[in-house]
């Protein structure tokens, strides 16, 4: 253990112990709810500030796109590197840099330049389940989103507490989704114009509430 502590703050290694020790920290903040932790995708190709390149062809995009910036929050994509860079930094200077106590500086920063490619492949594939995760979190967000304040008629018998379906106007064919009267309020009849408030658990139905804004239709036997 002491010689591992010793070669993790030895020169050759702090800085990737320093930057570790930076995440962790970083981490251990969001634990304790006083960081943010920012689950944005970076915009590598679009308007946003972390494009600094004007080609889409450029270094920085290709990397962004190799490591899934632009799909995966971009603190968990330099974790990953982070861990990456340190475990392969202690394993290349312990076997390829000398004795303890007499490493070289100089062919620590030399070794740097196949750590990084390294980690990078390492990083692309341990951020791959996290691309998935994080597409299909957004994808629900934006479902949600497009769904909550929208104004809905009623086309199931009724919409109480435990069932109900209702259809909302778009372009093209209505959008039906399942809908829920909130605990304590009546059912709300067919044909009835409501709003709907608030998704439900897990986003399989939504809460709706009558919308005296919209104009009732007349249902029919």
């Amino acid at each position: 253990m002491t010689e591992l502590v010793s070669e993790a703050i030895a020169l050759h290694n702090l800085p990737a112990t320093l930057l570790l020790g930076l995440i962790v920290g970083y981490w251990l903040l969001v634990l304790l709810g006083v960081a943010d932790s920012d689950t944005e995708a970076m915009d590598i190709d679009g308007d946003g500030v972390a494009d600094v390149s004007s080609s889409p062809n450029g270094l920085w995009p290709t990397c962004g796109r190799f490591l899934y910036l632009g799909q995966v929050p971009i603190m968990v994509v330099v974790s990953f590197m982070a861990v990456s860079l340190w475990m392969i930094s202690m394993i290349s200077n312990y076997y390829f840099n000398g004795e303890p106590g007499h490493r070289s500086a100089g062919v620590a920063v030399l070794l740097l330049i196949p750590n990084a490619l390294i980690s990078l492949v390492i990083t692309r594939i341990a951020a791959t389940p996290f691309r998935k995760l994080f597409s299909a979190m957004d994808k629900g967000s934006t479902e949600v989103e497009s769904v909550i304040d929208r104004e809905a008629i009623v086309t199931s018998a009724q919409v109480d507490e435990r069932y109900g379906q209702v259809a909302i106007a778009t372009g093209a064919a209505p959008l039906l989704v399942n809908a829920r009267t909130s605990p304590g309020d009546p059912p709300l009849i067919k044909g009835t114009a409501v709003r709907i408030h608030s998704a439900g658990a897990d986003h399989a139905f939504y809460f709706v509430e009558p919308n005296p804004s919209i104009t009732p239709t007349t249902s029919h036997p």
